[in-house]
């Protein structure tokens, strides 16, 4: 009951190929492009909801929050405060916003200042962004904002 060393020789080949062929295909999806993402360049958005990737809350009714993207600037209305900054996006999908500013009034509706808060600090944390259905999505540090 000998072993054919020529049998084994090949086994062993195929095998290596196929763990070849398996790698590679592994290794080109992993490097698949993403789908691109929109620029943000000339556009304008008002929030819809925030908070927790999760489980986010509706904004609130009293207070609108908005978005405006142009020449690498970002600004809007948090709610109470007017804010502005710069801002980049990468087609993969990357964002980020940087030198983030805004002006420092009270607003003593229930609410507005905890929300603008929490829109902010997401803001300043945000590392992604995508454009689904009409509805912009931010995101960082486990938290959202959902625009429309």
């Amino acid at each position: 009951m000998g072993v054919d060393v020529r049998q084994e020789v090949r086994t062993g080949r195929s095998l290596r190929i196929v763990l070849l062929l398996v790698a590679l295909a592994s290794l080109s999806q992993a490097c698949a492009p993403q789908e691109a993402q929109p620029p943000l360049q000339s556009t304008s958005w008002t929030l819809v909801s925030l908070g927790p990737e999760e489980e986010p809350s509706p904004a609130l009714d009293t207070a609108e929050v908005t978005i405006e993207f142009d020449a690498g600037e970002v600004s809007g209305s948090a709610g109470c405060n007017l804010y502005f900054g710069s801002y980049a996006d990468e087609p993969d999908g990357a964002f980020s916003v940087d030198n983030l500013a805004w002006t420092e009034r009270a607003c003593l509706e229930p609410g507005v200042m905890e929300q603008e808060q929490m829109y902010l600090d997401t803001l300043l944390a945000a590392e992604s962004y995508s454009v689904v259905d009409g509805t912009l999505r931010i995101a960082g540090e486990g938290h959202v904002l959902l625009f429309s």
